[in-house]
């Protein structure tokens, strides 16, 4: 399958972006959210705007890892990067859960932790990029 590009550029790392930032406003407005219902509602808005675009990235990426060359190293970081990011993102659809259910502390936990494994993807998928090369230039 060949990879997704637009002028050339790689679709996958351009839509992760939205998650990521979604996701780390989620994370960081959660906890000053229990006080202040106005960034309650904000956190709940970004973890949304991340949900809607994940699975458009996710879509992506799986047809980038469908074009990975054959390299165990670099298909371990890919597999490492996907279970990673996909942790991330069940977990904040949790958040959502329980925030619109209004355990807002347990939803700021989740997110919490929810930020702390985005991390971890971010780190193996940014592996990809600048140890492996991925993608070819």
């Amino acid at each position: 399958m060949k990879p997704l590009r637009f002028q050339g550029i790689p679709i996958h790392p351009m839509l992760v972006h939205f998650p990521l930032v979604g996701w780390s406003v989620t994370a960081f407005l959660a906890w000053p959210g229990l006080y202040y219902p106005q960034l309650a509602e904000l956190a709940l808005w970004s973890n949304v705007l991340g949900l809607v675009v994940a699975p458009v990235a996710v879509v992506a990426g799986i047809v980038e890892f469908l074009a990975l060359p054959d390299d165990v190293d670099v298909l371990r970081t890919a597999n490492k990067h996907m279970l990673l990011a996909g942790t991330a993102l069940v977990i904040f659809i949790v958040s959502l859960v329980l925030q619109a259910k209004g355990m807002q502390a347990a939803s700021a936990i989740s997110s919490s932790v929810g930020f702390v494994v985005l991390l971890f993807a971010g780190h193996s998928g940014a592996r990809l990029v600048y140890f492996h090369r991925i993608p070819a230039r």
